[in-house]
């Protein structure tokens, strides 16, 4: 496969929750969950749509606008794991 080949099959298919869950400290657990969606070509609203969706799946529908030092270990892996999505 072609490096851009490659490049989109990760970015499709695969997913990584890291031990430390890389989380862009200055943004907000809905921003850090709509960063991904809008690298891989959404919408800025089909993003946030998305996004908001994924922390509800995840239950931190009331924890979308803390930064991640605002949230526990738990909920910071659980924003890791919406924004795979």
């Amino acid at each position: 496969m072609s490096d851009d080949e490659l490049a989109e099959l990760r970015l499709k298919k695969i997913g990584f929750v890291f031990q430390f869950f890389n989380l862009l400290p200055r943004l907000t657990a809905l921003k850090n969950v709509q960063l991904p969606l809008t690298i891989a070509g959404a919408s800025e609203g089909e993003a946030l749509e998305k996004a908001e969706e994924m922390l509800r799946l995840v239950g931190l529908e009331a924890r979308m606008n803390h930064k991640p030092f605002e949230l526990s270990g738990g909920e910071q892996q659980r924003v890791a794991i919406a924004s795979l999505n």
